[in-house]
């Protein structure tokens, strides 16, 4: 009797001893786990900063060139004197004739362009930081 007591009590002894390691390799590959999704991220985050980047130079080209492009027109202008002749008023303002617009409210427009851009690249941006994080997380597996 007391050899089967002895046996339950090492069979119980050698039980908690594996469930003590399975709980130590469980928290071991959760640690490993959050090391790796750590890591997944700090490279998206490094790829999407490289990619901002670029798109910032880009637009930034942009907007150089079309301030450089010079004045912008209404294409829907009516012609001041639709159907008449000149009669020699060499006084006609310049902004009036073809649909010039004018620098003040051409800048106004440009700016407000500049800023609806920004408002599209950081929305784009943090879209695609979202889908990647969903990614990278999915990859990863869930956490034990």
């Amino acid at each position: 009797m007391i050899a089967y007591v002895v046996a339950f009590a090492m069979g119980f002894g050698a039980a908690w001893q594996v469930q003590a390691w399975k709980h130590d390799a469980a928290e071991l590959a959760a640690r490993e786990h959050v090391r790796i999704a750590e890591r997944a991220a700090t490279l998206a985050r490094a790829e999407q900063s490289n990619k901002d980047s670029k798109n910032a130079k880009t637009v930034a080209d942009l907007e150089r060139k079309l301030r450089d492009a010079g004045r912008l027109r209404d294409p829907y202008a009516q012609p001041v004197n639709c159907g008449t002749t000149n009669t020699g008023n060499s006084g006609t303002d310049t902004t009036q004739a073809g649909g010039v617009l004018s620098a003040q409210f051409a800048g106004m427009l440009r700016d407000w362009a500049a800023e609806a851009d920004a408002i599209n690249i950081a929305y784009a941006a943090s879209i695609a930081d979202a889908a990647a994080l969903r990614g990278l997380l999915a990859s990863c597996g869930p956490a034990q």
